[in-house]
């Protein structure tokens, strides 16, 4: 059996996980200009490319495709990127809520073991 769970291991925790959602953040508006970025130059080139293609309209959206490949993937991997971050925040946020209970419940334990101690 483990140490037990000391108040000052439940605060540091919250405030670790406190800052990791700050991070989080951060990066998550940093992945959402990325992906906003990435969006527009894609659909912009995959426009340009299918008013400047020949053919049938099958043609057309398949070179299209092909030439705007390259901004695609870019596209598709900030999309990727702001959802995980989306993710690793929605369980970092879990994780706090968790470690808030736990904090909550060791000081209600405290106040009724103090109030029979006494």
């Amino acid at each position: 059996m483990g140490a037990p769970l000391l108040p000052t291991d439940v605060n540091n925790e919250i405030w670790r996980l406190i800052k990791r959602c700050d991070e989080v953040i951060r990066e998550i508006y940093k992945a959402g200009d990325e992906y906003a970025e990435a969006k527009g130059q894609y659909e912009d080139a995959h426009a340009q490319a299918l008013l400047k293609a020949e053919g049938t309209v099958q043609e057309k959206k398949a070179g299209a495709d092909r030439t705007c490949f390259p901004l695609y993937k870019r596209f598709l991997g900030a999309d990727v990127r702001y959802k995980y971050l989306k993710t690793v925040l929605e369980t970092t946020r879990s994780q706090l809520s968790a470690a808030q209970s736990v904090g909550s419940n060791m000081r209600d334990e405290w106040a009724i073991q103090k109030q029979y101690k006494t």
